[in-house]
């Protein structure tokens, strides 16, 4: 069953590695051998970095020759990563031309027009770089206010604020100065909770202590809640986890805690990520357990009374039907990026149904956070980083607003 994907991967990796040396040999068609060695030594720089980044006796992060290469190769992928979807369309849309041209044209339009074309969606690439690069890594993410609408919210409750922090990927590029921003912002929002829903990492956690020690400085009224994402996995779960307990974390591993006010209260559930397998059975997901008859206040004593609004945690936005099949009002998620920078913004929706912002499944409110960090690649264009600010309201007098 593991090699099925293993298996698409590499046959995804082959074919975009194949194009990539066919666009290099139309670039040097004079030179063919030169372009095919261009576009590897291109595909080889934008993947080294982060092959060396995996191998931790290496001790990369705080070299400064590992630091350039992981900025340069980011960025040279920030240009692939829009040039080949481009590029894709635009032979495309050249071949389809071709077809309906008359004969006589034909031959004059390979001649002039292919090659201009290219270089126009290789200099559109390369704006589009730069311009999600200003986006991502210099303005950084912004707050969102949002309002979510939940059925039967008792009066004490209407007004509790979660600020949600998402997909931060601390990293080769996302440093200490990147978190200190993210977690002053958080703290501005004045939060009764903080829910900090995976991927907070891509990297050894030791070698990235400093980077990770802003986090501590998080504060809510409630506390700061935290689910794992499938990026904690790849790298060291289990020291990830002692570390955010040290900054006072409260990690939900399939479990929840309630938070009470007067007769009222509020059940925060939380499910690890699927890939939870590679660790252990006990990090399996496990969205049942959650909703224990007996739950656990903040204080870790027994909650007094059954709660009245149910807030699921859960990194990947897809465990929707099953969150609303028992009983949660709420389900905060992140994962999908929201495609990140165009033009996935716009792929991202024919592989999720709720990939981004406020969405309604039945009587369950959806809200996918679209990271407050960026993966890999610094580029946000379209697609703005963003700690979200969110304000639970009766579902009379609260409107969804649109992605």
């Amino acid at each position: 069953m593991r090699k099925r994907p293993l298996n698409r991967f590499f046959s995804i990796l082959f074919f975009l590695v194949g194009y990539t040396a066919v666009k290099g040999v139309e670039f040097m068609p004079s030179s063919p051998w030169w372009g095919v060695g261009f576009a590897l030594g291109v595909f080889g720089l934008m993947i080294s970095w982060q092959y060396l980044s995996h191998h931790k006796t290496f001790k990369l992060n705080e070299r400064l020759w590992f630091r350039a290469l992981a900025w340069v190769g980011s960025f040279t992928m920030g240009i692939w990563s829009v040039f080949v979807p481009l590029s894709f369309v635009t032979d495309l849309l050249f071949a389809l031309t071709l077809i309906v041209l008359p004969g006589e044209h034909v031959a004059l339009l390979k001649h002039f027009g292919f090659r201009e074309l290219e270089l126009i969606v290789l200099a559109a690439s390369i704006a589009i770089a730069v311009a999600g690069y200003v986006v991502a890594a210099i303005m950084g993410p912004s707050i969102r206010q949002v309002t979510i609408p939940v059925e039967n919210l008792p009066a004490s409750l209407r007004g509790f604020k979660i600020a949600q922090v998402s997909d931060v990927h601390v990293g080769a590029t996302v440093r200490r100065r990147y978190v200190d921003r993210l977690v002053r912002q958080a703290n501005s929002v004045g939060a009764d909770l903080i829910a900090v829903t995976g991927d907070l990492i891509d990297g050894w956690s030791d070698e990235l202590t400093a980077h990770l020690e802003p986090l501590a400085s998080l504060r809510a009224k409630h506390g700061v809640f935290y689910v794992t994402g499938n990026h904690e996995y790849y790298w060291d779960a289990p020291k990830l986890l002692e570390k955010v307990a040290q900054f006072g974390f409260k990690t939900l591993l399939n479990e929840s805690v309630t938070i009470e006010r007067g007769e009222d209260s509020i059940l925060v559930g939380g499910i690890t990520d699927p890939a939870g397998q590679l660790l252990s059975e006990d990090h399996v997901p496990n969205l049942k357990q959650t909703v224990a008859a007996k739950v656990i206040n903040e204080n870790g004593d027994f909650a007094r009374a059954a709660p009245q609004v149910r807030i699921l945690l859960s990194h990947r936005p897809g465990y929707y039907e099953e969150a609303e099949q028992l009983g949660y009002h709420v389900q905060l998620s992140g994962h999908t990026h929201g495609g990140q920078f165009f033009p996935y913004n716009y792929i991202i929706r024919f592989f999720h149904k709720y990939y981004r912002g406020l969405n309604r499944h039945g009587r369950l409110a959806v809200y996918v956070n679209p990271g407050s960090g960026y993966w890999a690649l610094a580029n946000r264009l379209g697609v703005r980083a963003e700690v979200t600010a969110i304000t639970l309201e009766s579902i009379s007098t609260a409107r969804i607003p649109s992605v």
